[in-house]
């Protein structure tokens, strides 16, 4: 669903840090499948995204704790909230590299993410305009080298501008 959409950027940028899967699970998925996989999984953690009782149902599936698979998921309030959530669960170090993408943008986000993956730093969503909360993450991790996915009008010039002094 929509909200699932909202947060496989961040999810991703995440789940390529910790080198962890990723399952993003829409409210009305089946779990059987994936309960099965994560049953024979012998994986160390296992990243769910997702809502509703779907999600609820892989997070306490039998054989999950069993095989110390740890699920993580990511929440917040809006997609800027899931893409900070996402950057704190990451535990890269200050300095690391920061990627930006908007809020409106989801395919831009997802891109975001492989270059973050690949960078092993964050995925940051900003809405159009300036966002507080962007800004006081990139004042305390500093990051060395930043880059912006997409262009008007989910991320404007101007924005991006606003938030490269914070980088470097």
């Amino acid at each position: 669903g929509d909200e699932v959409r909202a947060v496989a950027g961040p999810a991703a940028a995440l789940a390529a840090v910790r080198d962890a899967p990723l399952l993003l699970v829409g409210p009305d998925d089946g779990p059987a499948a994936t309960t099965a996989w994560l049953a024979a999984a012998t994986v160390e953690e296992v990243l769910l995204v997702g809502t509703g009782p779907a999600a609820e149902d892989l997070a306490g599936a039998p054989g999950v704790a069993v095989r110390d698979v740890v699920v993580g998921d990511v929440a917040g309030a809006d997609p800027v909230d899931v893409a900070l959530a996402a950057a704190g669960m990451a535990g890269v170090p200050a300095g690391a590299t920061a990627v930006l993408a908007g809020t409106d943008a989801p395919r831009e986000a997802v891109l975001g993410a492989v270059l973050a993956g690949h960078e092993g730093g964050v995925l940051l969503l900003t809405p159009p305009t300036e966002d507080a909360r962007v800004r006081a993450h990139l004042a305390v991790t500093r990051p060395a080298t930043g880059w912006a996915v997409g262009d008007a009008p989910a991320l404007p010039a101007g924005l991006v501008d606003a938030y490269a002094s914070e980088v470097g």
